[in-house]
């Protein structure tokens, strides 16, 4: 639910002076419109502390001065009340040519005679109590898609692709139990990998991209690589002596997804700083590996048989493996479409 769709917001604007609405316009132009909206409802709650008439007369000043925080709007009301000060000169109409209510520009001049008539209590059929609930209703909505924007940029996804845009009827042969359970992220509070197998085009980078956002949705860190693109990483941090700190960087991350292993094999130098990821994540972070050849044929992409035993010993723990043996699924996608 919006700012605008709250039905405490909706009632309480059909009473408050045009002031307000001004200053919500001037805030989100200045700060962009979450921010800018988030900042206005702290001037909202100044109706909870201070009379109306001075919350108003505020808001009147602030535009009067361009002032586009609630910072300058809660200055105003502290330096009035303090000083005792007349710093708002009375006009029947403010500089947008709007009717201002002079019991509120009194209030504003005189102290607390009394509250202005646009509370939200007063003629909305609402009470403090259940505006502030919608509120606060309404910042934690925005916080959580700021820290889901914030976990969606942090992966780096190549694409976005949510769960809802998985066809499943398209993959009879996938356990969908075991998907919709892997989207429920309990593999991650376990510690616990997900591996992928598959021929090209069947969905593999689709579902890890998938269940990669429920992960984000989840708040937990995610990234999402190329294998080809992580080892390359690898290689210039070394050369420019950053290797343990970005080591430290990918132990962190609560899921990891390696995408497609198998197209490029990789140097002995690629292998050996690849292997450092997975060592240092094994059984402190989960990883989704999506890969093309089987677990027979890594020995080429790795190149070393040994490093490439202790890769796999390391992954294959507690880890759920899903083959993915249908057809291409992009064909199928493809086909679909014509």
């Amino acid at each position: 639910m919006s700012f605008n769709s709250a039905r405490s917001i909706r009632q309480w604007r059909q009473i408050w002076p045009e002031s307000l609405n001004l200053l919500l316009e001037s805030f989100t132009a200045a700060q962009g419109e979450t921010k800018g909206i988030k900042d206005f409802i702290s001037v909202l709650m100044l109706y909870d502390e201070h009379p109306a008439g001075e919350v108003e007369a505020a808001a009147d000043l602030a535009l009067e001065n361009n002032i586009r925080a609630s910072d300058g709007v809660l200055h105003i009301l502290i330096y009035a009340n303090d000083t005792g000060a007349v710093i708002v000169p009375y006009e029947a109409r403010d500089i947008a040519g709007i009717e201002r209510k002079p019991e509120g520009i009194e209030a504003f001049h005189h102290g607390r005679r009394h509250r202005g008539s646009s509370t939200p209590g007063q003629g909305a059929g609402i009470g403090y109590d259940e505006f502030l609930l919608e509120l606060t209703a309404f910042e934690l909505r925005a916080r959580g898609e700021n820290r889901l924007n914030r976990r969606i940029r942090e992966a780096k996804f190549p694409l976005m692709k949510p769960l809802e845009t998985f066809d499943l009827n398209a993959v009879p042969d996938l356990d969908i139990r075991l998907f919709r359970e892997l989207a429920g992220c309990g593999y991650i509070q376990e510690r616990k990998n997900i591996i992928f197998l598959g021929r090209s085009g069947t969905g593999k980078t689709h579902m890890a991209a998938a269940l990669g956002a429920e992960a984000c949705k989840n708040n937990y860190r995610t990234r999402f690589v190329t294998c080809c693109g992580l080892a390359n990483e690898l290689i210039e941090a070394r050369e420019e002596r950053q290797s343990r700190r970005l080591l430290q960087r990918y132990s962190r991350y609560d899921l990891l997804i390696l995408d497609e292993p198998g197209y490029v094999p990789f140097s002995r130098e690629g292998s050996e700083l690849l292997f450092q990821v997975l060592a240092e994540r094994h059984e402190k972070g989960s990883i989704i590996i999506t890969a093309n050849p089987g677990f027979a044929d890594w020995t080429q992409v790795f190149g070393d048989p040994v490093i490439t035993a202790a890769l796999l010993d390391r992954l294959t723990h507690k880890a759920r493996i899903i083959n993915c043996t249908w057809e291409s699924y992009r064909l199928k996608q493809s086909l679909k479409r014509k």
